[in-house]
């Protein structure tokens, strides 16, 4: 549990013993790294270099780098910090660099360097871009964010290794810059540097390595006699790199490298104002103020340990790595995804079975700390000199974690593997966002209005979430079944939509899981009062990159007041198992929606030729990142032959607050945002079916209405969504047919007013 609590500045000192005492206190709830079952954040070596650290930060923690020459000692101890990395990658005499509080913002400054060098050089250039790999780190999309890039992003081989040839397909007019890792952290394997670095010169384009994880551990490695292809300045194509000191240089927290090939590409860096009243402002990195206790513990510890040292401790977690790679690599039902070139290594379990997220709960219920990975779903380990004595003791507790998974497939992730292992597993990465948006939400907000301490949001979770996961888990299993099923038979399914709410899940900005509907209409002069139930949801799961299946199973129930035997029937039933894809068209902005539908529409099911199949296809262009629009058709197999219709969509957020979003003829919405409890709008339906009329040989009815309505939604919890909708109905129709297309009765059902209460389980995208 994580306590916000609300506070302000104490109206007396409190002493200094105190204050000790409550740091320490709060450190009871951190996790326990030294005993070595962290496998991740914190790079210790030993105590006698960890004091150096601190000492070496004392000297110098009240100094301010903002302004160099105020403080030379820094500006000489940065510049050696610079050398001493440069000289490691390879570099030479024009090689120049700054440091950074971490690898994210050496990645930012790298970005935000090429797009002013682009700018400066090639101002034709309105919309730029870069090309990496799927596997490059987070900090490449927030530098984007930031500076108003587009990285285009190419697939990954089997081995999770870049592909250069697909790299180099996404190379245009608008790229300002190639990115590789050396190596990628999920799964510490090494990018085909060389040649993505020909591919940059061949097309005269600057290539920047992200080697945060691996800048101070692969120049070690290959001493070492490891094959260790050339990945930094000894390559001519390789323009800069980024290498983190607070990894394995052993550094301070805080402390990063960004270096360039020459002062030709780092003076695009540096932001100068020459008109702030308070005198000429220059920044070499994106902070002013900068902390020079960090500078100098880096600078100490680099020369600490020098390059015997490096060797030293590279020698013995490269000999631990061995020893746990050759031992995950022979466990029966392990796999060690890639070929990892370092102390990284990420594994899961042959076909996700059993479920690698239900192995993690066990291992932490033992007393490790898991990071869990997605796309495939695996369990990382970045080995550190805390982890080598207890490799063995690891190895014994995962083969026992796996043999309790497979005797136990009834089990479900639960706690932290809950949401992690949902998250990974969801295709719609917008409920993704939204999850992890929540979790922050919840650990910076204020505290609630009771005062309460606010729940750790990692941790506690509804059970629901590990139920759902077993699905997830499940369809993993099932899709390796139906794959080696289609190779055996050589066939080919093609699918197409069907119109409803299934299709109409891709054009909103929410997805609902689980939903129940009740509407009433009111007899109201010829309008003929009825009751409508419908109960249903939307299960998404990803096949491949990119490419998705929707099941969105429902049930619906009509009673009418009509009694006249003769052309109705009171009570009809429809039950709906709808299948859908959404195929994209590579990197393009089209994408075609496919859906197979089976139906069951009478009063009784699976009897009296009840069986209905058919559907629809539209193709979809995203014309800007918040305005798609789709076209298709709608054709359905029904009593009397093929019924067929054109179809419209649209999916436009016009700003964070309203949203324009529907397909029709099937459903058209407004919606506005009021605040994050209350939203409404207006909506136009326009539902139209056809029933099997039981004992009546071969006659049909067929339900058409029109509906326009007003809504309000109220968001009772976060994801709980109680919807009020009064409307009226319009144009109103039941037709009944005998096996033809020509009617044999055509009632106007009668225009006349509705109310419809809907309750859903609501994740907003």
């Amino acid at each position: 549990m994580i306590a916000n609590q609300k506070t302000g500045i104490p109206l007396r000192g409190e002493k200094r013993d105190r204050i000790l005492e409550q740091i320490q206190n709060m450190q009871q709830e951190d996790a326990d790294w030294k005993d070595g079952k962290v496998w991740c954040l914190v790079y210790y070596i030993n105590q006698e270099h960890d004091e150096l650290l601190k000492a070496a930060n004392d000297e110098l923690y009240s100094a301010n780098y903002l302004n160099p020459l105020a403080f030379k000692s820094l500006h000489r101890m940065e510049q050696e910090v610079v050398h001493m990395t440069a000289d490691m990658l390879y570099g030479d005499e024009n090689t120049v660099g700054v440091m950074t509080t971490g690898g994210t913002e050496s990645i930012l400054l790298a970005m935000y360097t090429y797009r002013e060098r682009a700018r400066k050089l090639h101002p034709r250039i309105t919309q730029p871009e870069v090309v990496a790999p799927v596997t490059i780190h987070p900090a490449f999309d927030k530098a984007a964010m930031l500076f108003g890039l587009q990285v285009r992003k190419a697939p990954v081989d089997d081995d999770r290794r870049a592909m250069p040839r697909e790299m180099e397909a996404l190379i245009n007019e608008n790229t300002i810059l190639v990115v590789a890792s050396a190596p990628s952290y999920p799964n510490g394997v090494m990018d085909p540097i060389e040649a993505i670095a020909g591919i940059a010169k061949k097309h005269d384009l600057p290539m920047h390595v992200d080697a945060c994880i691996g800048g101070f551990m692969l120049p070690w490695v290959e001493k070492l006699g490891y094959p260790i292809p050339p990945w930094d300045y000894r390559l001519d194509g390789v323009c800069s790199i980024s290498a983190d000191v607070h990894k394995f240089g052993f550094g301070p927290k805080g402390t990063s490298v960004i270096t360039y090939k020459s002062m030709d590409y780092l003076r695009h860096q540096f932001v100068v104002t020459t008109d702030y009243p308070g005198g000429i402002y220059i920044s070499p990195t994106l902070l002013g103020t900068r902390a020079g206790g960090p500078i100098a513990a880096a600078w100490a510890g680099m020369k600490h340990l020098g390059q015997e040292g490096y060797l030293a401790v590279a020698r013995q977690l490269m000999e631990g790595t061995e020893h746990l790679h050759q031992s995950l690599s022979n466990m029966p039902g392990i796999k060690v995804i890639g070929d990892p070139c370092m102390n990284l290594i990420s594994y899961t379990t042959v076909d996700n079975d059993p479920d690698i997220f239900v192995i993690a709960d066990q291992l932490e219920e033992k007393g490790w700390m898991v990071e869990r990975q997605q796309f495939p779903d695996s369990i990382h380990l970045t080995v550190l000199p805390t982890n080598v004595t207890v490799i063995d003791e690891y190895l014994s507790d995962l083969q026992a974690a796996y043999v309790y998974a497979a005797d136990h497939p009834e089990a479900v992730a639960k706690g932290s593997a809950a949401i992690y292992g949902l998250m990974a597993r969801i295709p719609f990465r917008g409920m993704v966002e939204h999850s992890v948006k929540k979790i922050m939400e919840d650990l910076y907000g204020p505290e609630d209005k009771t005062g309460a301490a606010q729940n750790d949001p990692t941790l506690d979770h509804p059970a629901w979430m590990g139920v759902v996961n077993r699905l997830f888990s499940t369809w993993t299993r099932l899709k390796k079944t139906f794959k080696n099923l289609a190779h055996a038979t050589k066939m080919w399914l093609i699918f197409i939509v069907l119109l409803g709410f299934g299709a109409s899940l891709w054009a909103q900005p929410y997805v609902d899981p689980i939903q129940v509907r009740y509407q009433t209409a009111f007899k109201n002069g010829p309008a003929t009062p009825f009751n409508h139930i419908w109960m249903g949801g939307d299960l998404p799961f990803e096949l491949k990159k990119n490419t998705y299946i929707l099941f969105s199973p429902s049930f619906e129930e009509w009673q009418l007041d009509q009694k006249d035997p003769e052309y109705t029937y009171p009570r009809l039933q429809s039950l709906v198992l709808p299948v859908g894809f959404i195929l994209p068209f590579n990197e393009s902005k089209w994408s075609v929606t496919a859906m197979l539908i089976n139906r069951w529409n009478g009063n009784a099911f699976f009897v009296d030729n009840t069986h209905q199949i058919g559907g629809a296809t539209y193709v979809s262009y995203q014309r800007k990142e918040d305005q798609k629009f789709s076209l298709g058709v709608y054709v359905n197999n029904e009593f009397f032959g093929l019924f067929v219709m054109p179809l419209f969509g649209i999916d436009w957020q016009i700003d964070d607050n309203n949203y324009l979003f529907g397909l029709l003829p099937g459903r058209l919405s407004y919606e506005h945002k009021f605040n994050k409890t209350w939203y409404g709008g207006f909506t136009f339906r326009a539902p139209t079916n056809s029933f099997r009329a039981p004992n009546s040989g071969s006659r049909y009815i067929r339900l058409d209405d029109n509906q326009l309505s007003l809504f309000v939604d109220y968001y009772l919890l976060e994801n709980i969504c109680l919807t009020l909708e009064p409307g009226v109905g319009i144009f109103r129709k039941i037709r009944t047919g005998v096996e033809e297309r020509t009617y044999l009765t055509n009632v106007n059902w009668g225009d006349g007013l509705f109310f419809r209460v809907s309750m859903a389980y609501r994740i907003r995208l």
